[in-house]
């Protein structure tokens, strides 16, 4: 028997006992197990008299093997129907069901952590509902943002709205107020020219 199932059986059941190690290695040659990834054929029902029921479980369970670009999941599905409650009809029979499931293996997932194994900043951003928000006087044609901040009293100011919604749901941008001043200043007179909860 390959030194490598033994291995791998001792991986899954550490505290598998010598006895039941033997027998169990001892079932896996007699059923022509020769290498690791024969142990893809093996079923429940082979080991069920060699290991305890739990054991055996969590081998099948745990059974994960690398077949060159394959990564293979085997398991068993057990499905017992059992009657409605006043009718002693069963409408289906019993069945158990041996799974396999193959996956290319794209990664080498033994040693190499798979990317990102950090959270970006744009699913924290995305994740936490902050949206970038911005406003823009633009030319007078609307081709793009005006070249002058500097406007008269009764000139014509087009101002875009937006918010950047790359990594959520579309948005609609709404806009309650906006006030023009001469500076920064929050005490210098203030003209509104959108007010009242966008109404003006």
């Amino acid at each position: 028997m390959s030194q490598d199932i033994r291995e791998v059986v001792l991986s899954i059941l550490p505290s598998l006992s010598n006895e039941s190690l033997t027998s169990l290695l001892e079932r896996l040659e007699a059923l022509g197990v020769e290498s690791r990834e024969d142990l893809a054929f093996v079923q429940e029902k082979d080991l069920e008299k060699h290991i305890r029921p739990i054991q055996c479980r969590k081998l099948f369970t745990a059974l994960m093997m690398m077949l060159g670009a394959l990564i293979v999941y085997t398991f068993t599905l057990d499905y017992n129907p059992s009657p409605i409650d006043g009718l002693p009809i069963v409408r289906t029979n019993p069945a158990v069901v041996q799974i396999e499931c193959q996956y290319n293996r794209l990664h080498n997932v033994n040693s190499n952590a798979l990317n990102p194994t950090w959270v970006p900043y744009t699913s924290t951003i995305s994740a936490e509902d902050i949206l970038g928000f911005s406003l823009v006087i633009m030319s007078s044609d609307w081709s793009g943002p005006s070249p002058s901040n500097t406007f008269f009293l009764g000139d014509l100011i087009n101002l875009q709205a937006s918010v950047d919604s790359t990594n959520h749901e579309p948005l609609c941008v709404f806009v309650d107020s906006c006030v023009a001043t001469p500076g920064s200043n929050a005490s210098a007179p203030a003209y509104t020219f959108i007010g009242n909860n966008g109404w003006v």
